[in-house]
């Protein structure tokens, strides 16, 4: 049978697979989404903006390190097409050396460091930090391995209960008992440490320790560009923040920082689980370019709907959202917040062609792209810093939106998606935009006025915009949702019923 008659063949059933991950994952980012918001609220009253921001800049150095721990052989092992015992057993003993190695080097460079992010207090942090090289390095090869064999389900309570338990429980506690910067610290090491054991736990084949050669450069072509992509990326997200630690202080950084985080809620709420599940279903589909481009059009059509109205809201009601969630001492966030919401779309839309370019082995192309993105974002940081906070948001901001139109580029050449239809399936979430702009402004204006408080204004205003959306979704489903939102519904839906109708029957009045 021919390679592209198999692929139809198996269409429909990766896509119930991989909408059942998505499901799954939606669900468990949806309630970390909100213990995200919840512990953010609490810790920014219990914490200090110089707090925040000293972990901050220890965290750009952490996160770095992170990448480079199995040099991309773990997502070599989602991308292949076939895989043996010997490459995961390789990427094993690759990522454990790989930790243990920049562990002792974090460790003994610590000092350096913290001198070049102008943050002394970041030294001590670097170096408890520095522990969580080797952990995650183990964590990094069992998600791997979850991921290709599409065990979302795992993935998600693994990411959930380690969040709960890392923030909540320890982080919470520790800053109410007044640990200020440590709190964080101890909640970033608890929450790795309980997610790489719950991995390890989940992953059904039996992990061993050998390292093969042949194995290590099948895995290596492809994981070192992933690794560059990955580092580049990394770069361009951290380099806004480097700038700000640099010439801006400590306390600037964890105002941009917590601008920059809300505006990431949907990054990491939506693109997160869009990137985990389609690099793994998207890779199966190598050789089909009628599947590739069609994946690729529903995954941008989703983001377009749900992020561009967010984007809209956010705008709106930054200075409700900033009060609500974070206090009146972090008022300076509002203006950031509003200039990065604009790009909010683009953050989130390239991550769609990122998984296109990972699938298919186009890391090379990708990685060049994102080197592009990384200067770019530090040379609209240096450009704009010196208009304060704004400025350097503005920079950022177009910055994104240049990646995301070089990653477009990069991800039609290799699905075929023509220009027309990319731009055809932006109309109905631009309209959607506006019209839940219209709505929540309307409602923010006159309760202002009144001096309404701003927890009221901000339920207030999301509850029209909810209830206009949910009534036109029950009269007018594909108007609202176009043809491949419609689809996308009407998947999920059926897939929702059969995955939770054997905890439905259980009950006792089934």
């Amino acid at each position: 049978m021919h390679p592209d008659s198999e692929n139809k063949a198996g269409r429909p059933e990766l896509a119930k697979q991989a909408m059942g991950g998505f499901m799954w994952l939606s669900a468990a980012n949806g309630v970390r989404a909100v213990l995200k918001v919840a512990f953010l609220a609490i810790l920014a009253r219990l914490l200090t903006p110089a707090e925040f921001g000293v972990l901050g800049a220890a965290m750009v150095v952490v996160w770095l390190s992170m990448l480079i721990t199995t040099l991309g052989v773990g997502p070599a092992l989602v991308q292949r097409r076939t895989l043996e015992e010997r490459h995961i057993a390789t990427a094993l003993v690759t990522s454990i050396a790989l930790g243990a190695t920049l562990a002792i080097v974090v460790w003994q460079s610590a000092p350096v460091l913290g001198g070049l992010l102008g943050v002394e207090e970041a030294i001590p942090l670097l170096r408890v930090l520095a522990l969580a090289f080797p952990i995650g390095s183990l964590a990094t090869v069992a998600e791997c391995l979850l991921q290709r064999n599409m065990r979302f389900r795992a993935i998600a309570t693994a990411e959930l209960i380690s969040y709960a338990v890392g923030y909540g429980a320890v982080g919470v506690t520790l800053a109410w008992m007044d640990y200020g910067v440590w709190a964080l610290v101890a909640a970033e090491m608890s929450k790795l440490a309980i997610k790489s054991v719950a991995m390890l736990f989940a992953v059904p084949e039996s992990l061993r320790f050998r390292f093969d050669t042949r194995a290590f450069a099948e895995l290596f072509h492809f994981g070192s560009g992933y690794t560059i992509t990955s580092i580049t990326t990394y770069l361009a997200m951290q380099g806004d923040k480097f700038v700000t630690a640099r010439f801006l202080g400590a306390a600037s950084l964890g105002i941009y920082a917590r601008a920059y985080e809300l505006m990431m809620v949907p990054a990491q709420a939506l693109g997160v689980i869009l990137e985990k599940v389609l690099f793994p279903t998207l890779s199966r589909l190598q050789g089909d370019l009628a599947g590739l481009r069609t994946g690729y059009r529903r995954g941008m059509a989703l983001v377009a709907l749900l992020v561009m109205p967010i984007s809209m809201l956010t705008i709106i009601l930054a200075p409700e959202i900033v009060r609500v969630m974070l206090g009146d001492q972090w008022s300076q966030v509002v203006l950031p917040l509003r200039i990065l919401a604009v790009a909010m779309y683009f953050r989130v839309g390239y991550m769609v062609g990122q998984s296109v370019a990972n699938a298919t082995g186009a890391v090379h192309r990708l990685s060049a792209r994102n080197s592009i993105y990384a200067v770019l974002v530090v040379a609209g940081a240096l450009a704009g810093y010196r208009w304060g906070l704004g400025g350097l948001a503005a920079g950022i901001a177009v910055a994104i939106s240049i990646n995301f139109l070089m990653v477009w580029r990069l991800a039609s050449s290799l699905t075929g998606l023509p220009l027309r239809d990319m731009l055809s399936l932006h109309l109905i979430p631009a309209r959607n935009a506006m019209l839940a702009g219209i709505v929540a402004e309307a409602m923010a204006v006159p309760l202002r006025a009144a001096g309404t408080s701003e927890f009221l204004v901000l339920v207030a205003c999301l509850t029209a915009v909810f209830v206009i959306a949910a009534v036109a979704l029950r009269l007018a489903p594909v108007l609202l949702l176009g043809k491949d939102g419609n689809w996308f519904a009407s998947m999920l839906l059926h897939n929702a019923s059969v995955q939770l109708r054997p905890y439905l029957l259980r009950l006792p009045f089934s």
